[in-house]
C-alpha cells in the first residue's frame, strides 16, 4: 500500500532526500534519439551514437566522462531525444511526492545538488515500417536502414551493434515478443544481404513491450520501433 506524502509535515532533511532521489533517476537514465516515419537519421548521427562509450568502458567514467574515450558529439537531425528511464522513474513518484519536491525547490533552492546534464544518446530508435501484425519490411523501411548501415560503416566494426524489437503494450505478451524478435531478424537479414554489413557484427534480440520508449501511453506509436545500440 502506498502512503500518501503530506508536504507540510515534511521536514527539510526528508524533502532533500526526495529531490536527491527523483535527481538521480533522471542522471542515471540512458537517453534514445528517435526516428518516426517521416525523419531518416544521418549517417553521421548514427555513427556518433553507436561510437558513444560501452557499458563496460562507462564502469570507468571519472568526472562525467570516461577516462579513455572521450563522448562523441551527436549532430542534430530530425530524431528527438527521448528518456524513458527518466519518465518512468517520474511516472513512479506519487503526486505528493512531486509536490514535496517542489515545494524544496521553492523555498530553499539548494546549490548543493548538482543539475543534472542531458546525456549525449547511447542508442537510436527507427519507426520501422513492416506489414499489419508480420516481420516482412516494407518498402519504405529502407530509407532509415540504409542510413543506419552507412552509419555502422562510418563507426567501424570493433564492436558489435545490438538491433532490438520492440512492441507497445497491446497484444499477448507472447506474440509480441516473438513479432519483436522476429522483426529484429528481418531487420539483420536487409542489413546484411542488402547492405553488405558483416553478419557477425550484429546480434538481434525480441524485447516486446519490455522497454517501451513512451512508458505514459503503452499504446503509443513510438514504442513499434527497432532500436540500435553497440554492445
Amino acid at each position: 500500500m502506498t502512503l500518501p506524502i503530506h508536504t507540510k509535515t515534511l521536514r527539510p532533511t526528508a524533502l532533500a532526500v526526495l529531490l536527491i532521489a527523483s535527481q538521480v533517476l533522471v542522471a542515471h537514465a540512458s537517453t534514445v534519439r528517435y526516428y518516426d516515419a517521416q525523419h531518416v537519421p544521418s549517417p553521421q548521427a548514427v555513427a556518433a551514437i553507436l561510437s558513444q562509450p560501452t557499458a563496460g568502458q562507462r564502469m570507468k567514467m571519472r568526472g562525467g566522462r570516461p577516462l579513455d574515450e572521450p563522448a562523441a558529439q551527436v549532430p542534430m537531425d530530425g530524431g528527438r531525444d527521448l528518456n524513458p528511464d527518466a519518465a518512468a522513474g517520474e511516472q513512479a513518484l506519487s503526486a505528493s511526492a512531486q509536490a514535496a519536491v517542489q515545494q524544496w525547490n521553492q523555498r530553499f533552492a539548494p546549490a548543493s545538488v548538482p543539475a543534472t546534464q542531458a546525456e549525449p544518446p547511447t542508442s537510436l530508435a527507427v519507426a520501422v515500417t513492416f506489414a499489419n501484425d508480420s516481420a516482412a519490411l516494407m518498402p519504405e523501411a529502407a530509407a532509415s536502414l540504409d542510413a543506419i548501415a552507412d552509419g555502422m560503416r562510418l563507426a567501424g566494426y570493433d564492436r558489435v551493434y545490438v538491433i532490438e524489437g520492440h512492441t507497445s503494450r497491446p497484444g499477448s505478451w507472447a506474440h509480441n515478443m516473438k513479432l519483436s524478435a522476429e522483426r529484429a531478424q528481418s531487420v539483420k537479414r536487409y542489413l546484411v544481404q542488402r547492405r553488405g554489413i558483416p553478419a557477425a557484427a550484429l546480434r538481434t534480440v525480441g524485447l516486446g513491450p519490455r522497454a517501451l520508449l513512451n512508458p505514459r501511453d503503452p499504446a503509443a506509436a513510438e514504442n513499434r520501433r527497432v532500436q540500435f545500440r553497440a554492445a
